[in-house]
């Protein structure tokens, strides 16, 4: 699992909007679960309509897209985990 941390600071030391925060943490979930909306929203703990609402006025619709068509590695990785059963 990819240690990410979230700067919460512009590269001039000021607080990054929150707006902007919001659209990171949106996009590293969507290419996270592939652009699945259902898991994304699961996982952030938002509603699903919230969850489009906040892609559509983020301009982020053409990401789930593209999330859609190049899964994650690691969302490879955790399916193969599950069909392959406990070790």
């Amino acid at each position: 699992m990819p240690s990410r941390i979230l700067n919460i600071y512009d590269e001039t030391g000021e607080l990054r909007r929150l707006d902007e925060l919001r659209s990171q943490i949106i996009r590293t979930a969507l290419r996270r679960y592939g652009g699945d909306l259902t898991k994304t929203a699961k996982a952030l703990a938002i509603g699903r309509s919230t969850l489009n609402r906040w892609i559509s006025g983020g301009g982020l619709t053409h990401y789930v897209e593209e999330c859609r068509r190049t899964k994650a590695p690691s969302d490879e990785a955790d399916a193969s985990r599950k069909t392959a059963g406990p070790t």
